[in-house]
């Protein structure tokens, strides 16, 4: 390795078009966070690096620092997770769970365990067959417990009381309320969508495959969690659809 290079594995977040042949990647490293770097002359035809200027590209990077600009030096696939782009709904929930780190994550700033979280749902859509709603209901849960804003499901986030039929989530609190308790900014779900919420919360990465949710509660709660999602970080989940 020259003076200057650094090694680090990471996934493509976003992939901006430059220049007549180049690409701007937003590249979510397992060691070092997001990081923004130039890969040059990859648009062309035959160049060597093509494959590592698309979304989801998991890699090995050699990077040089130069001035304030980083540069893409080689990159060796570890994982194209091709395979999602071949399912509709499976790249639409994959587009999101990148837009989320990218919105979420500071420059540099390493964040190593929700790394390992869009790794492992990014291998449970390319290569199981999980509803892949399920997967992003998972993947906002974590998110929310990572950033500080874990979702209770089990106790009225006000009271503490025990939920009846009449439950809200409340975007001020981020929890779910009963319905005795006053809300000023929330949107009501069943108790169906928020047993299915717990059911998601309670399953490994590794085994959402193996649990059934019903597509009316499915799009409850991900409605709920993508608004949740815009309430605390300001951001809108472009790719999603509920």
């Amino acid at each position: 390795m020259n003076q200057g290079e650094r090694i680090e594995k990471g996934i493509v977040l976003r992939a901006i078009n430059y220049q007549e042949s180049d690409k701007i990647l937003t590249i979510f490293t397992a060691d070092e966070g997001k990081i923004v770097a130039k890969l040059k002359s990859c648009r062309q035809p035959k160049a060597k690096l093509k494959f590592a200027g698309q979304p989801f590209c998991f890699a090995e990077w050699t990077l040089v620092q130069k001035g304030e600009h980083c540069i893409v030096a080689n990159a060796l696939e570890i994982e194209s997770f091709f395979d999602i782009s071949l399912d509709y709904d499976k790249l639409i929930v994959a587009s999101c769970l990148l837009e989320m780190c990218d919105y979420v994550l500071n420059p540099e700033e390493p964040s190593g365990a929700l790394f390992v979280e869009l790794l492992k749902c990014l291998k449970m859509l390319a290569y199981h067959t999980p509803q892949p709603q399920i997967v992003f209901c998972k993947f906002a849960l974590d998110l929310f417990d990572l950033s500080g804003y874990k979702i209770e499901l089990d106790r009225c986030k006000q009271c503490n009381g025990e939920f009846n039929t009449h439950i809200i989530f409340d975007y001020d609190l981020g929890g779910f309320i009963c319905g005795m308790c006053p809300c000023s900014a929330g949107k009501e779900i069943s108790l169906g969508a928020l047993k299915s919420l717990n059911i998601i919360q309670n399953t490994e990465i590794e085994r959402l495959d193996s649990i059934k949710i019903n597509d009316i509660n499915l799009k409850e709660i991900s409605s709920v969690l993508a608004e949740n999602f815009a309430f605390r970080f300001n951001k809108h989940i472009k790719s999603l659809k509920v």
